[in-house]
């Protein structure tokens, strides 16, 4: 039986599901949130948002050139 994924409806996701997703810290999520690099909702206190689709596009861009590090380092 195929594994469905739980993000396949494009919801939204946390800080921390996109730095465990993606295997890099919290605040590297949060420097590509102000960079403009990952698109994000900021909430009313400072909690920021993503749409699943976008941090899955983030993660086959860096991907394509086979290597985990450029995510980290990028």
């Amino acid at each position: 039986m195929a594994k469905r994924d739980p993000h396949s409806d494009d919801g939204f996701v946390t800080v921390a599901e996109v730095a465990r997703r993606l295997c890099v810290s919290v605040d590297w999520v949060y420097e590509r949130a102000k960079s403009g690099d990952l698109p994000s909702y900021k909430l009313p206190g400072g909690r920021r948002l993503f749409r699943w689709s976008a941090v899955a596009t983030l993660e086959d861009r860096y991907r394509e050139g086979g290597s985990v590090q450029r995510l980290r380092t990028a």
